[in-house]
C-alpha cells in the first residue's frame, strides 16, 4: 500500500505508474501520485496549454513515425525481402528501384521480372514487331537537322558551318533508306 499525496488515499502499488530508470537501485521507481491523479493532472495541463500540447503531440508522432520507418528499413536491409513470385528471401540490391514503393524497391526480384517479360514477348511477338516498326518510323521522321549535321561531320569530316540544306536533306534520305533496309533484313 502506498499513499497518494494528491488525493490523500492509500492505494495498491499497481495503481501507481512504474518509471524505469537503470540508475536507480531496483531498475526504476513508482511515481508519487497515483494513475488517476496523474491522468487528471495531464488532462488539466493539456486544456490549459492547447497549442503547446498539440505541438508536442505532433512532434512526438512524427518522431515515432520516423523511428518506426527507419527500424523497418533497417530490417529490410539486414534481412532482405521475399519475392512473391519465386518465394526466396533476397537482398534489396536484387530488386528494381521503384520510388513509389514503401521501401523504394519493386515487389518482385529482377530475375522474376525478366522471366515474365520474356514470356510476355514470346506470347505477343506480333505486337512487339508492330511496336518496334512504329518506333522506327517515329525515329526516321524525327531526324532533326542537328542530328543529321553531326552524322555528316562524323562521316565526311565536314564542319557544321559548311553543311548546306541540300546536303542535310540528302543525308536524311540516306539514313531513312538504311534504316528501312535494316528493318526489312530483321523481319526476314
Amino acid at each position: 500500500m502506498k499513499q497518494c499525496p494528491k488525493c490523500g488515499l492509500n492505494k495498491k502499488i499497481d495503481e501507481f505508474y512504474f518509471l524505469r530508470n537503470p540508475k536507480a537501485r531496483a531498475g526504476g521507481y513508482y511515481m508519487r501520485i497515483c494513475k488517476k491523479c496523474s491522468y487528471a493532472r495531464g488532462k488539466k495541463w493539456r486544456s490549459e496549454n492547447l497549442e503547446r500540447s498539440r505541438e508536442t503531440e505532433s512532434k512526438s508522432r512524427k518522431r515515432l513515425r520516423v523511428r518506426r520507418r527507419l527500424a523497418w528499413l533497417a530490417a529490410r536491409i539486414e534481412f532482405g525481402k521475399m519475392c512473391p513470385t519465386c518465394g526466396l528471401n533476397k537482398k534489396l540490391d536484387e530488386y528494381q528501384i521503384r520510388k513509389s514503393a514503401r521501401d523504394g524497391r519493386s515487389s518482385e526480384c529482377k530475375i522474376c521480372i525478366n522471366k515474365k517479360k520474356k514470356i510476355w514477348v514470346a506470347n505477343n511477338h506480333e505486337y512487339v514487331l508492330q511496336d518496334s516498326r512504329r518506333r522506327n518510323k517515329k525515329m526516321v521522321s524525327n531526324l532533326g537537322p542537328c542530328y543529321v549535321k553531326r552524322i555528316i561531320k562524323k562521316k565526311y569530316k565536314i564542319p557544321f558551318e559548311d553543311t548546306s540544306k541540300d546536303m542535310i536533306d540528302r543525308e536524311r534520305d540516306i539514313i531513312t533508306i538504311n534504316r528501312m533496309l535494316k528493318e526489312k533484313h530483321k523481319c526476314q
